[in-house]
């Protein structure tokens, strides 16, 4: 996992001239890097529920389509006790806190099916979602003037040359 080094900041040393001394653009690029990394890190911390969930719904999807199969295969057991349930959490000033909500109690040959793929669409998504955070949440330091990508953007953009940024 990277993080942003301060002394790497032109901005850090009072390198501004509008702010004179001041550091505020350091002090604001790092509100707004802690505010992504925050963000980055609770949709980090969704994804792997997600996934924790997912391969759940995947193994009582399985047992509730095995319940059908015939010889040679095995069959699920009519009296087996299956449990799917759902996960919720909400912040809480002390950290977050926990409610699990039952989908699902009672014998294997009752329960219904329950298709994973819309858990399943639900878990790509958060991994997108967290891959572009990973990346995102450098933007103040990247594409402020003096970050890598702003000085990148000033050499290959037409339209910075021509207004000589």
């Amino acid at each position: 996992m990277a993080f942003w080094k301060s002394a790497d900041d032109p901005m850090e040393s009072g390198g501004c001239e509008l702010c004179r001394g001041l550091r505020g653009h350091a002090r604001l690029r790092k509100v707004l890097y802690d505010e992504l990394d925050a963000e980055y890190r609770r949709a980090k911390k969704e994804t792997k529920r997600l996934g924790f969930l997912y391969q759940e719904a995947c193994w009582y999807n399985f047992e509730t389509h095995s319940r059908d199969w015939q010889h040679p295969w095995h069959e699920t057991a009519g009296h087996t006790v299956l449990m799917m349930h759902g996960h919720s959490y909400q912040p809480t000033p002390r950290g977050e806190s926990g409610s699990y909500h039952i989908y699902y109690f009672g014998d294997a040959g009752d329960a219904p099916h329950l298709p994973p793929e819309i858990l399943g669409k639900e878990l790509r998504d958060a991994r997108e979602y967290e891959q572009l955070l990973e990346e995102e949440r450098f933007a103040p330091y990247e594409w402020a003037p003096g970050g890598r990508k702003y000085e990148q953007h000033r050499r290959e953009c037409e339209a910075a040359k021509i207004l000589k940024w």
